[in-house]
């Protein structure tokens, strides 16, 4: 098995009900970012934004957004699970 393939397999919905929950709380959560960025979309198609400070923080939220999620999913969250914050 190729490395790749165990790393994606590490992705994948797992049958434990704990990292289902924590995997749609995590998509829930990041659910109100979706109707702000759209909104700053608008406003750059109306004029009243420039492109490049909009760019930016669209990449930056997503990339965030999509890298705290692949982490939650890839189980640091259950290896932390020791830290009573978490």
């Amino acid at each position: 098995m190729l490395q790749s393939e165990r790393t994606l397999g590490a992705m994948r919905p797992s049958g434990d009900k704990r990292h289902r929950v924590r995997s749609s709380q995590t998509l829930l959560a990041m659910l109100p970012l979706l109707p702000v960025q759209t909104l700053l979309w608008v406003q750059w198609q109306a004029g009243e934004l420039t492109g490049a400070p909009l760019a930016w923080f669209l990449a930056v939220t997503t990339t965030g957004c999509v890298a705290f999620y692949l982490l939650m999913r890839s189980g640091v969250s259950e290896r932390l699970n020791s830290e009573p914050s978490l």
